[in-house]
Order: C-alpha cells, then sequence, then structure tokens
C-alpha cells in the first residue's frame, strides 16, 4: 500500500470553505476534520480496487458544457471498471448511454460512486478526467478516495439483461462507424424525453415512488473564496461530488406544480460533502432509477439548504431543489427487475401505517459493562430470530424544541448470543454514551419502560462454511459484534482471535468475559492434543487468544499491552506468519478502521477477507 502523504496540519484540510462551513453549523467541524485528514485519502486502498472492479453500475458526478452538474449511472459486466494502480481508475468503452448528458471529456472534475447494493458497501472516488478514448473509455487520477456507510441503502440484486447490454454494445458500436446522425444514435435519441421546467406526470410518479437517488453537487473554479470565517485552506480548489441518498418509498416530496423537489436530509458521517458544495454552488442534479425498468431520470436544477426546517421525519434539515431541466430516458440500464429485498432499517416511517408498526419490548434491566458503556436487556419478541453481528433496529421520539417532536431511528448490535436469547427470552444491546439518543437511554432508561422495536438487520457476520482461522479487529464499542462473533466461531471449532483496542482498560467492555473464555478453549485445546486423540475422537477444540492493547492512559494496574495496532502485534498474534489465508472481520469508528486495514493489507490479508463495520454511522 503507498504511503500516506503527509498533510500540513496548520494549512491545508481535506474539506473545502462551502463544506467546513456546513460542518461548524452542524457543531462537528473539529470532529470532521480530525476523521477526514485520516480516513480521507490520496488513494485507493487496494480493498477498494477490488471492490470497485466487482461492480456492474457505477455513479459519476459531472457538469455538461454549461457548467450545470448531472448524475449519470455508467454500467457494464464486472471489471468494466478497474484501478490498475491507486491513483487511477479505468471505465471501458460503451458504458453510458447516448443520450446521458454529462460531460466527461478530457480536463473533466468527476465525482464517483461504486454502490453494491445486495451487500450495502459504498465507496467513493473524486478525480479528473486525464485521458479518453476514441471509443468512449475514460481515465480518472484520483483526487480523494473514502468509504461510506451502508445507512440508508436498501438492499436489491442486480443483474445484467445481456440481451440489452449486447444491444447497447451494438448500438454504441455502430455509433463509432457512423456520422451523429445515423439510425442507431436517433433511435436511441427518440426513446428519451427531455423537459425544460416542470416535470410531468410519468416523471413525478416515478420520483415519487423512489427509495433511492444519487446527488451530484460541484465546486466549479472562481468558487474557492470561503464564507470569512478563518480555517485551514482546502488540498484542492475544485472538484465534483456524487453521493447517494436513500430512504422510505415517498421520501422526496414533490409540489403539485412539478417544479419543486424537497427531501430531509438524515444523519450521516458529518463530512457534508454535498452540502458542502450546495453551499458555495447550489446548481445540483439528480438521478432517479426504477429498479423495475432500468428507467433513468436525470434532473439539473438548483438545491437550498434550511437548516431550521427539521419537520419531515428524521431531518436534520431540508434541501429543497428548484427543478430547471430533466432528461427520462426508459429502459436505459440493462438490468433485469431489481426489488428491494430489505429495506433500511434506519429509514425514519413517513407516516403511521407505512410499513409494519414497531413491536414495543419491555426493557428488563440495565447493568454499567465499561466506563461510559451500559447493556440493555430487553424482553424478546417470540418470532425474534438473529445471526452473531446482526443489529436491532429501535424508533426514538425526540423532542427537538419549540413544541417539535420527531421520531429518530438508532440500531446498536445485539450483544447477546443466539443461543442465549432462545434459552432466557431476553435480548441485550450494549451501548457507549456518544450523542443524542443514547445520552436518553444513560439518563432516564429504566426497566419496565417500554421501546418500540422495528426488527433485526446486517449482513456483518461470520463467513458460514469457512475453515480458515479468524481474527477480530475491535476498536472501542467496535467489541459488540465481535464479542458474540468469536463466541459463535468457537462453538463452531474455529480456531479465532480477538484482538481489541481500546483508550484505557476502564473502557474494556466485556475483556474479562471474553479473556476467561478463550483460556478455556485454549486449555481444552492443550488438554485434547496431550491425549493425542485421533480422527475417531471427537472434535478437538479450536485455539483461542485475547490480545488488549491501550492507546491512552492506563493506571499501574494494567500489566498488558500499549499502543496502537500495528503491524508488528498483528504479526506477532497470527503467529508470524502473516494474515494470507485468514478471515478478518473489523469494527469500530471509520478512523480506527481505515488506520488499521492497511496494517492488515501490510500482513497478508486478502481484501475479499476483509469484513468491515463501521460505528461511525
Amino acid at each position: 500500500m503507498p504511503e500516506v502523504p503527509a498533510i500540513d496540519a496548520d494549512t491545508l484540510s481535506p474539506f473545502h470553505w462551502g463544506e467546513q462551513h456546513v460542518q461548524r453549523r452542524a457543531a462537528v467541524r473539529d470532529r470532521a476534520e480530525d476523521v477526514g485528514r485520516r480516513f480521507i485519502r490520496p488513494y485507493m486502498p487496494d480493498q477498494h480496487r477490488e471492490f470497485y472492479a466487482e461492480l456492474m453500475l457505477f455513479f459519476v458526478g459531472s457538469v455538461d458544457a454549461e457548467g450545470r452538474p448531472w448524475a449519470s449511472a455508467l454500467f457494464g459486466r464486472p471489471g468494466f471498471v478497474s484501478a490498475p494502480d491507486p491513483h487511477h481508475i479505468v471505465i471501458a468503452p460503451g458504458s453510458r448511454g447516448a443520450a446521458d448528458p454529462a460531460n466527461l471529456a478530457v480536463g473533466s472534475k468527476v465525482g464517483a460512486l461504486g454502490l453494491q447494493l445486495h451487500t450495502r458497501r459504498r465507496n467513493r472516488v473524486n478525480g479528473t478526467v486525464v485521458a479518453a478514448t476514441p471509443e468512449g473509455g475514460l481515465l480518472l487520477q484520483v483526487d480523494q478516495s473514502f468509504g461510506n456507510c451502508p445507512k440508508y441503502i436498501q438492499t436489491r440484486d442486480i443483474t445484467l439483461d445481456e440481451d440489452r447490454l449486447a444491444a447497447h454494445h451494438a448500438a454504441s458500436t455502430d455509433a463509432q462507424l457512423t456520422a451523429p446522425g445515423s439510425p442507431s444514435q436517433q433511435q436511441q435519441q427518440q426513446q428519451q424525453q427531455r423537459g425544460v421546467g416542470a416535470l410531468g406526470p410519468r416523471q413525478r410518479a416515478l420520483i415519487a415512488g423512489a427509495d433511492t437517488f444519487l446527488l451530484a453537487t460541484c465546486l466549479p473554479p472562481g468558487r474557492e473564496e470561503g464564507d470569512g470565517t478563518a480555517g485551514p485552506a482546502h488540498t484542492a480548489a475544485t472538484g465534483c461530488d456524487v453521493s447517494h441518498r436513500g430512504g422510505p418509498s415517498g421520501f422526496v416530496e414533490i409540489d403539485e406544480a412539478g417544479l419543486l423537489l424537497t427531501w430531509p436530509d438524515y444523519v450521516g458521517n458529518n463530512f457534508f460533502n454535498s452540502l458542502g458544495n450546495i453551499a458555495a454552488n447550489p446548481a445540483s442534479g439528480l438521478l432517479f432509477i426504477d429498479w423495475l425498468t432500468g428507467d433513468t431520470l436525470q434532473v439539473a436544477g438548483e438545491a437550498v439548504v434550511d437548516y431550521e426546517a427539521t419537520s419531515l421525519p428524521g431531518a436534520q434539515r431540508t434541501v429543497n431543489f428548484q427543478v430547471r431541466e430533466w432528461v427520462h430516458i426508459p429502459a436505459a440500464l440493462p438490468i433485469r427487475p431489481a426489488p428491494v429485498i430489505e429495506r433500511s432499517p434506519y429509514n425514519p416511517r413517513l407516516l403511521a401505517g407505512a410499513g409494519p408498526a414497531p413491536e414495543p419490548v419491555r426493557l428488563v434491566r440495565v447493568a454499567l459493562e465499561a466506563e461510559g458503556i451500559k447493556t440493555y436487556e430487553f424482553e424478546a419478541p417470540p418470532s425474534m430470530r438473529y445471526s452473531p453481528g446482526q443489529f436491532a433496529s429501535f424508533d426514538f421520539t425526540v423532542d427537538q424544541g419549540g413544541g417539535t417532536r420527531s421520531v429518530i431511528n438508532r440500531t446498536w448490535t445485539i450483544s447477546s448470543h443466539p443461543e442465549e436469547t432462545a434459552a432466557s427470552g431476553r435480548f441485550s444491546i450494549t451501548v457507549k454514551r456518544a450523542g443524542l439518543v443514547s445520552s436518553l437511554l444513560f439518563d432516564s432508561a429504566t426497566p419496565g419502560d417500554a421501546v418500540a422495536f422495528r426488527g433485526v438487520g446486517g449482513s456483518f457476520t461470520p463467513v458460514t462454511n469457512s475453515t480458515r482461522p479468524a481474527l477480530l479487529v475491535a476498536g472501542g464499542i467496535g467489541i459488540t459484534p465481535l464479542r458474540v462473533m468469536f463466541k459463535q466461531l468457537l462453538s463452531e471449532g474455529r480456531a479465532a482471535t480477538l484482538l481489541y483496542s481500546v483508550r484505557s482498560p476502564q473502557e474494556a467492555a466485556f475483556l474479562q468475559e471474553l479473556t476467561e473464555l478463550a483460556q478455556t478453549q485454549a486449555g481444552a485445546a492443550d488438554a485434547g492434543a496431550d491425549a493425542g486423540g485421533g480422527a475417531e475422537d471427537k472434535r478437538k477444540p479450536p485455539s483461542a487468544a485475547v490480545v488488549a492493547t491501550v492507546t491512552g492512559s492506563a493506571n499501574g494496574a494494567w500489566g498488558g499491552r500499549r499502543g496502537r495496532i500495528d503491524e508488528a502485534l498483528v504479526q506477532e498474534v497470527a503467529g508470524g506468519g502473516g494474515l494470507a489465508g485468514w478471515e478478518v472481520y473489523m469494527c469500530g469508528p471509520e478512523a480506527f478502521m481505515a488506520a488499521v486495514e492497511g496494517v492488515l493489507v501490510g500482513c497478508g490479508a486478502e481484501a475479499a477477507h476483509i469484513h468491515t463495520e463501521s460505528f461511525s454511522f
């Protein structure tokens, strides 16, 4: 992995003045700067490079010849997007529609998003088109690269319609051999609908049913003037960004005239890339997709953020978008119908009765687990089923002030093992005090209270039928899913090592319990080895270990390791042979995972076998 270039802490920032302005308004400026400097890279890690090569859809944001941003969808068989090195992305010819209004000429700034809907993985890369082929292939040079959490993504299984894809490639090839007015190009262009101003009935219906759209924003040259507030200079003066927006069907509202779109801005990663661009340049582009037909609707206009409007469900603020132009292309994407498999558990409920109503569950026990960390035990619904590592979703009604009350959804990993829940009829979550809702729990939740339970979800679970040894890497409260997964792996007879990083020993939840479990398993394994049993004997217990390290202050009673996770420590816990052939599970804050990811890869871990879950949602 390439070495991260040094950043001048006094002058350079990964955020331009617009992003800094919105961060300051949201009172997250210092935290965003700290995380951004460590998490936003000028190169792609190997895990992202392999991820892009798996995609069949790739979303880009760029401007047209008149400077208007458009969001577009590129498509192709896996491998049509590739990253030959950490600093460049190659996009194969024939991956965009003939009617796409975006300009992807050499020198264009481009924001790109890889979105894998069936896993909810998404990674972003912003850069510049540095080369293009006559056939339509592109070479992007990376300026910024970073990952995003899976929040608000509805899962879908995207498959290509090979017949439609072949027809598209044939038309694209024909267009290269004929004049711009050739029949093949005319046929593609005749299928589209274009409009200036108000959206038509078909376009309004598509938006009204949408649970997902893509938002393109750009900071053009000459707009880096700042807002009059002193702050570190930005690392680049211009650029584009494309981001995912998701919610319940109908979360984007349309006025009767078809000219104004309104949507809530939910809790996110606090980088405010899109809203920061809008603060500097309101021109924006939207892309809506009909996932059953492949239709695309691209809309260009101007966006304005209303920071005081929080009445929409889940809204921290509201975005109003004035429609200027639009392009609707039927069957633009050569995909088979992709209905929703699972809606995001983070989606707020738009209306009473919209979707299944939450089920009240009774809180029966509260226990202090570690400094700033509590476990809450609830009565489990009779139908509750879940896998180790999955989360529980809850709705909380919160007073926003001024007589306004809103419903906020929060999820926490289920910290009790499924077998424990089946035996006791109870399930637990373990929560760190970190924000509005967790503080509400800490300060006022008592046994007997009823909480609105939405269900369980998540795909961060142990790989089934794997014989690989497992390394579990936890950062702080990221221990909660790994605690349950560690128990599950050992119960299956798998070798498992837990590497646990905390700021202080007082914050090390479950450390004593897991250490004792590992010692018991390791002792049983030694006894089995001493007995010298043959293949017919019952299965040999697995090897197990827990290694904890403290990164901050620790009193004299702490006799364990100190310092951050580095390659020397990982190599040691892996037995000196590196991580090739291991399954790695990692959970913690985004900055922690960004730093440790490079360590893991440096120790030989294969990107396809590094499984992550972020707690910085």
